[in-house]
């Protein structure tokens, strides 16, 4: 096996999603294992959230649901966020519901659903302040309704919304979301419906246990990374541990430049260990002459630019380093600890795209199940 690798803690997952379990309260929990769970591998990091106590999983395109049934997981799924018109009939007869946001597609799935022989399951998408999909409370919504009881094949499994700003310093934004979710709750619900309710992503849960509703969305929380500090109690586990190993060691010499562009300049003589990994696995270029690993349970600065397929770290200050040597990229060596949140702030973005940026050639390793 490649010696860049990356190890997901099953049991990490499973103490994650009964931590979502305790705080959603009687609430279901939807475990978000889209995007191959953030990196981790959606099939395994599904079957241990299912065994944890989720009760839907959430995905964001039929590809992604597709893959859990060819699986054989047989639990709720929900696409969030695609348009599956051309894949609506393969969708109602794997009991695979899908997420609608207008008018035009309830037409193209009540046709799909009556060939399939089945009533297709929808979660209505409401727009409350987001702006990305969704019908609006109001008008909008009352001709929605009108269209979907025309529709006798389908079948309004879920509402939901998502909250645009609940990690952020304010909470005005979020409660005007809820104030406008709670119009389109009471509007469905006075027509005669009972969908499933869903609003709070993992910093709503953390932050505005007042909107669970029916049920809750784990979403990044699941991997380890609140985006919001948990409540008194509640610890979340990072889930993976990034790590390759030294293939090389050499000296530089004072004055000597490494990597593309000479972007480092060696001051003094350094001693220079090789990794084999680099921006085609997912290691920032960002990182480049930022970034830190672990060797020897201490920190070795990145030095000069990361490559595509491997980078360099100075290990002048780790002077029993030696090829073959463990690195680690993410995760806790000795009682030193680099996580995502970190390695996101020195990229300038956040742990959702650091850890979703992990590349398919890096061998995902399981344990703790």
């Amino acid at each position: 096996m490649r010696p860049t690798r990356a190890l997901v803690d099953l049991e990490a997952i499973g103490h994650n999603m009964r931590a979502f379990c305790r705080l959603a309260g009687g609430a279901k929990v939807m475990a978000i294992v889209k995007a191959d769970a953030y990196g981790h591998g959606a099939v395994p990091v599904a079957r241990a959230a299912l065994k944890n106590g989720a009760a839907f999983l959430g995905v964001a395109i039929p590809e992604e649901a597709f893959e859990l049934r060819d699986a054989r997981i047989t639990s709720p799924i929900l696409i969030l966020g695609s348009r599956c018109e051309d894949v609506a009939q393969e969708l109602a007869a794997l009991n695979i519901s899908q997420t609608v946001f207008d008018i035009e597609t309830l037409a193209v799935l009540e046709t799909a659903a009556r060939a399939a022989g089945r009533r297709a399951k929808i979660h209505l998408k409401v727009e409350t302040g987001m702006n990305r999909l969704g019908i609006l409370p109001g008008k909008a919504l009352e001709e929605w309704l009108d269209a979907l009881q025309a529709c006798p094949h389908i079948e309004l499994e879920g509402m939901f919304t998502h909250f645009a700003d609940a990690d952020g310093a304010q909470e005005d934004y979020t409660l005007t979301q809820a104030q406008r979710m709670a119009q389109a709750v009471a509007q469905v619900r006075a027509r005669g419906f009972a969908p499933i309710v869903h609003a709070c992503n993992t910093a709503g849960i953390l932050r505005f246990a007042q909107f669970d509703y029916d049920m809750v969305r784990a979403g990044i929380g699941l991997y380890g990374y609140p985006p919001v500090e948990p409540p008194e109690g509640t610890v979340f586990k990072p889930a993976l541990t990034w790590r390759s190993e030294v293939a090389f060691i050499h000296d530089l010499h004072a004055g000597e430049r490494i990597s593309y562009n000479g972007i480092y300049t060696a001051k003094t003589p350094r001693r220079v260990a090789t990794l084999p990994v680099g921006y085609a696995d997912g290691y920032n270029r960002l990182l480049s002459n930022t970034g830190f690993v672990l060797i020897g349970g201490q920190r070795a600065p990145v030095i000069g630019r990361v490559c595509m397929d491997q980078c360099m770290v100075d290990v002048t200050d780790i002077p029993s380093v030696k090829v073959g040597d463990e690195a680690v990229l993410l995760g806790q060596q000795g009682a030193q600890r680099l996580n995502a949140e970190e390695m996101a702030q020195l990229c300038g973005t956040i742990s959702y795209e650091i850890l979703c940026n992990i590349g398919k050639r890096v061998p995902r390793v399981y344990y703790g199940e």
